[in-house]
């Protein structure tokens, strides 16, 4: 984008007053997202049609199949276990989560500099709280502590947790 349309749009943006002048600026910016993809501005469409592109998507789905439960990709069974939680189904949610833990770990071994995802074992610490279960919570997130980790606060969380539940314990 040309620092002049950049600065025509700020432009534009800074004097916004009515719905249809927001729908205005948003229609300039969209327009000006396609001319520059269109216009191959330093190889962005070029890339995405190389063998090197295709490569590198090639190998993410081969490493997404690791990550399948019963063909459907891990990340996109959240909302099921909420869904069994919701309904009261906690053991079903327990052995889905526990399905989900492994498809991670087995993903994330494919996939090296990834972590595994966190939700699913700080889900099932926490039903196993609930449930007074601390040597499960303490076994999960074991667990969880010998696993590559992605970045974020999640993995001190979990560390704090889980002294607090081997203090429960004992």
């Amino acid at each position: 984008m040309t620092d002049t349309k950049r600065e025509e749009i700020h432009d534009q943006i800074s004097h916004i007053e009515h719905i249809q002048d927001i729908r205005n600026v948003l229609t300039a910016i969209v327009d000006t997202m396609f001319d520059y993809i269109e216009e191959d501005h330093d190889g962005y469409t070029s890339y995405y049609e190389s063998d090197e592109w295709k490569k590198f998507h090639a190998d993410r789905l081969r490493i997404r199949e690791f990550g399948m439960v019963d063909g459907v990709h891990h990340t996109d069974l959240r909302e099921k276990v909420k869904q069994l939680e919701i309904l009261d189904k906690t053991d079903e949610a327990i052995t889905l989560l526990l399905r989900l833990v492994d498809a991670t770990e087995t993903e994330t071994d494919q996939d090296e500099g990834s972590g595994v995802t966190t939700w699913y074992y700080e889900r099932l610490a926490i039903i196993y709280r609930k449930q007074r279960r601390y040597a499960d919570e303490i076994s999960i997130l074991e667990r969880y502590a010998l696993q590559p980790k992605p970045g974020g606060t999640a993995p001190a969380r979990l560390q704090t947790r889980l002294l607090k539940a081997k203090s429960l314990l004992g």
